[in-house]
């Protein structure tokens, strides 16, 4: 097994990844190429940059700026909730509880980039 899959953030960021996929399904058509697209590339953009800075972990530095993207990610999904929360185009429940989790995910993410900080090693899974 892969070692990353073991981590608290890939496996919070892969599970929230695919909810929103499943979720978006539910997207008026006329969003498909737009806010529903901008927010499954976002939602699976996390988890993929957690897995590809692990496999790349040759120096922390490397691994960071992968975890940095994923960071990124999570911001701009945020933001993407936010829309489709005013604009009425998925569940206040459902965007308010996607909100706190990716919240979540960049918690996890923060606490990796911290321990990469204070050691030359990447950390171990469940960080």
């Amino acid at each position: 097994m892969e070692l990353y899959k073991q981590l608290d953030a890939y496996q919070k960021a892969y599970s929230l990844a695919i909810e929103v996929y499943k979720q978006t399904r539910t997207m008026p058509r006329e969003e498909r190429y737009g806010i529903t697209d901008q927010l499954r590339r976002a939602a699976m953009s996390v988890p993929a940059n957690i897995a590809e800075g692990y496999a790349r972990k040759a120096t922390p530095q490397e691994y960071g700026r992968f975890l940095k993207m994923s960071l990124g990610s999570c911001n701009e999904l945020k933001v993407w909730l936010d829309f489709c929360k005013d604009l009425e185009l998925l569940p206040l429940t459902w965007c308010e509880q996607m909100y706190e989790g990716y919240c979540l995910v960049a918690k996890l993410i923060g606490g990796i980039l911290r321990s990469l900080r204070q050691s030359p090693k990447p950390p171990t899974p469940n960080a």
